[in-house]
């Protein structure tokens, strides 16, 4: 059985801090991560033959969410 709160907190203990950088530059690169995960998308479905559900006609149309590594724990 996995302790999650011990799984957290060794997670975020060993974890190293990102770069110090501006607003500016995160919001950069951001949208640099957005947008090659994107274009990912095809090759991976391709590659993996995974596929999102469609619902109402769609396909998975969530937002890319970009984290630092302390929410990503």
């Amino acid at each position: 059985m996995i302790d999650w709160n011990v799984a957290l907190q060794t997670a975020t203990r060993l974890s190293r801090p990102g770069p110090d950088i501006g607003p500016e530059q995160v919001a950069e690169v951001v949208a640099e991560l957005r947008e090659d995960a994107a274009k990912s998308e095809a090759p991976v479905r391709e590659f993996t033959d995974l596929h999102a559900p469609v619902q109402n006609g769609r396909g998975a149309d969530a937002p890319i969410l970009v984290v630092d590594r302390h929410r990503w724990v």
